[in-house]
């Protein structure tokens, strides 16, 4: 079993895998309509894209009014939600091959 997982083909199912379980997640919480249940299932996906955006964007804004903040920060948790929703699913993938490739 670990040689086939850790093989391209199930490299592939495992990502395949995380990703389905994810946007099921996303999909499921919004089709429930309770706010607790959403935003539990968003947290991780604004953590780990406002972390990607933090990573690809410099720190040149500074010279900003209040409200062009307001605004940037408004777009950057609409932006990191959608970047979110497609890496938490890999750093999930990555996770659970680290676990294979080390046991």
């Amino acid at each position: 079993m670990k040689e086939f997982i850790l093989s391209a083909v199930g490299r592939v199912i495992i990502f395949v895998v995380c990703y389905a379980v994810v946007f099921g997640l996303i999909l499921g919480a919004s089709a429930l309509e309770n706010p607790v249940i959403v935003m539990i299932v968003m947290i991780p996906l604004i953590i780990f894209g406002w972390r990607f955006i933090n990573w690809i964007t410099p720190s040149m804004f500074i010279w900003m009014s209040w409200t062009g903040w307001l605004i940037y920060f408004i777009i950057k948790l609409m932006v990191s939600v959608l970047l979110g929703a497609f890496i938490v699913p890999y750093h999930a993938a990555k996770y659970v091959l680290s676990i294979f490739d080390n046991a």
